[in-house]
């Protein structure tokens, strides 16, 4: 979901960085540049109100709000495996009162070979079953993570809020996609965009300070495997607030 604007309007004249965030805590969501017209987008995971602060060199930054935003269904996917947003359409999943739509990379973000990261660190942070976005964060610019921090850099579609799908995110994913489960078209063994039948996948669930959770799309069969290991594929999502 994203907030827009125009820089120059909002201001009154030329802006460098629009900053938005939680009203009224102040927490910040994202940071826009400006195009040459002032136009600028921000992505935003959650209904709330929020801030907007326009900020220039040499001068004092001009904040506005609070704004009243609401997810909006109309246009979002309805079919699974439903090209969308950089991808498709994998499911939606509940997160702490907020329902999102699932949107499951290209086959060309899947990778083989990557370890999720060290035995014997606890990150505490990625522990969550439900939110994919929160755990990878966690991650952000720590080379030891390396499964997550491939989903963050990935841009399919121009889009930059991929990043490695929970437990629960995968399992949903599975269940829509899983090669037992009637997958779509295209995600069916052999389809161009077919999950891996001879591997697991990461989620980024961390279950202990050794290990993680991972799941096999075959069956579906769920447990945890040392962090380090590197027999396992990772494939990035990212996900759209809605209301049902």
């Amino acid at each position: 979901m994203q907030i827009t604007g125009n820089a120059t309007v909002a201001s009154g004249g030329p802006i460098d960085a629009v900053r938005v965030f939680e009203w009224p805590t102040g927490d910040l969501v994202a940071i826009a540049t400006p195009d040459e017209s002032g136009d600028w987008a921000a992505t935003i995971e959650t209904t709330g109100d929020y801030g907007v602060t326009y900020i220039a060199e040499g001068h004092q930054p001009i904040t506005h709000g609070p704004y009243f935003i609401e997810p909006v269904t109309d246009g979002l996917p309805t079919v699974i495996g439903e090209a969308f947003g950089g991808g498709f359409y994998a499911g939606d999943i509940e997160d702490s009162g907020q329902w999102y739509k699932l949107i499951v990379a290209d086959i060309e973000a899947s990778v083989y070979g990557l370890k999720w990261g060290e035995r014997g660190i606890d990150l505490q942070a990625a522990t969550s079953t439900t939110n994919g976005p929160a755990n990878t964060e966690a991650m952000r610019g720590d080379s030891t993570y390396e499964a997550g921090n491939h989903c963050l850099d990935y841009r399919g579609g121009g889009f930059d809020d991929w990043y490695m799908p929970s437990r629960s995110e995968l399992g949903v994913i599975y269940n829509n996609m899983g090669h037992d489960k009637n997958p779509p078209a295209g995600f069916e063994q052999g389809g161009v965009q077919a999950f891996s039948q001879t591997s697991y996948y990461w989620s980024s669930t961390q279950s202990s300070s050794d290990a993680a959770r991972i799941r096999w799309f075959g069956d579906g069969h769920d447990t945890t495997v040392l962090k380090d290991k590197t027999g396992y594929h990772v494939r990035p999502v990212r996900r759209v607030a809605f209301n049902p």
